[in-house]
């Protein structure tokens, strides 16, 4: 039987009636309804996170499992303050829950400490929720934990071993959501081949048919591969694409991640007006996110057309806007460092510049990015030595140039040096 979500209500609803129409929008998650659904949960989220309070304090049991699609809902949302206050309550009562419903709510606070890039603290915790989830013979259960131990192990530079749980999930329930990752890991590793045929695959999947916020992940991380080739007309189309699905999602977290992508992919392909469009549409998104925090992705974006069009002083301005050190999206802390590097080496301040160029490498290797962010520095400390008029460090400059293949914050970072990083 399909279920369809209830529409956002003309009137504020009374605490029961909250509770009633959550349940049914919750049921709507996995169908066609799924997208109207999170847009109702995000309108009544103060409404709805009382009431779960409410509800789980009262009978906690009944409660957990309504707990665990909301935290879905909530990680769509990009609600990520709501998002942990629900994990943090299931977590209290997880001494009260049965068995199997104990091990999925552990393994919704195990990923929580992964998003917050504290992997290796849980990863034996998935391990004996899978270890117990094996025994009870509990497919589902087994597919949370190998995802989960996925996470873990690429968050601790494990590659390798972080693509065979990947693989393992993906012929486990919910295998779509493991394809994804493991498309991720792949790409990660320039394996690009195989990461694109993991993304093909995941998309071919009736489940990713049936999700358009899934669908739009995969079809935009597929274009970024594409436009990493070179191959930018098949990127351009599969950013389109992965919009159109998007608008049928709602969800705006997501689509201000898709935008940035895009406007990343378009710089890449030197589209630098449509490029312009995209990052900025993205960066209004992030100005209004429910965690009340801008996303990086997008910042990183505007700042990189800034520098590209000689407009170091408007990339300052964007870079100003919020601390550059963000716990919620870690990934991009190091580069923004540096790419503040290379608006001061453009304004003359060249000290400052060196000092966060350095700065830049050391925290970029502090979350383990351990290529990208360190041969970017690389390149600001070259674009100043260009601008002080000293002779550059050509194997420093190869390095980047090899790598440049896998990260487009190298190809950006090259023709910031002009003809030297043709």
């Amino acid at each position: 039987m399909s279920h369809t979500a209830p529409p956002p209500p003309p009137l504020p609803l009374r605490d029961h009636e909250v509770w009633a129409e959550l349940q049914r929008a919750l049921s709507a998650l996995d169908t066609a309804g799924g997208p109207a659904a999170v847009r109702w949960i995000g309108a009544q989220l103060a409404a709805v996170e009382r009431n779960f309070g409410q509800q789980l304090d009262a009978d906690p049991v009944g409660v957990a499992r309504v707990g665990l699609s909301l935290a879905e809902a909530l990680s769509v949302l990009g609600a990520e303050d709501a998002l942990r206050r629900v994990v943090l309550g299931l977590d209290r009562y997880r001494s009260r829950l049965p068995p199997p419903l104990a091990d999925e709510v552990l393994l919704l606070v195990a990923r929580d400490g992964v998003r917050r890039r504290e992997g290796y603290e849980w990863a034996h915790e998935a391990a004996a929720v899978l270890e117990r989830a094996e025994r009870r013979r509990d497919a589902r259960l087994v597919g949370l934990a190998v995802r989960l131990l996925a996470q873990a192990a690429w968050q601790e530079g494990k590659g390798e071993v972080a693509v065979a749980h990947a693989r393992r999930a993906c012929e486990l329930p919910e295998g779509a959501a493991a394809a994804q990752l493991l498309g991720n890991y792949l790409w990660g590793l320039g394996r690009q081949a195989e990461a694109e045929a993991a993304y093909v695959h995941a998309l071919q999947q009736p489940s990713t048919r049936a999700n358009p916020m899934r669908a739009a992940t995969l079809a935009a991380n597929l274009a970024s591969l594409l436009s990493e080739q070179g191959r930018h007309d098949e990127a351009i189309k599969g950013f389109r694409f992965a919009l159109r699905v998007q608008s049928e999602a709602g969800a705006k977290r997501h689509e201000l991640i898709l935008r940035a992508n895009f406007g990343m992919a378009l710089i890449d392909a030197n589209e630098l007006d449509e490029a312009a469009d995209q990052l900025q549409q993205a960066w209004e998104l992030a100005q209004h996110t429910l965690s009340g925090r801008p996303s990086a992705a997008p910042r990183e974006g505007v700042v990189c057309l800034r520098l590209l069009r000689g407009e170091p002083e408007a990339a300052l301005a964007v870079l100003q806007q919020g601390p550059l050190l963000d716990d919620a999206d870690p990934w991009y802390d190091g580069q923004l460092v540096i790419w503040e590097a290379f608006a001061r080496a453009a304004l003359g301040r060249l000290s400052e510049a060196e000092a966060l160029a350095r700065a830049g490498a050391q925290r970029a290797r502090a979350v383990n990015d351990l290529e990208a962010g360190p041969l970017l520095s690389d390149l600001a400390l070259l674009h100043i030595a260009q601008l002080r008029g000293q002779p550059l460090d050509q194997a420093r400059l190869d390095r980047a140039r090899a790598a440049a293949g896998r990260w487009q914050c190298l190809r950006i970072g090259l023709r910031l040096l002009g003809p030297v990083g043709a």
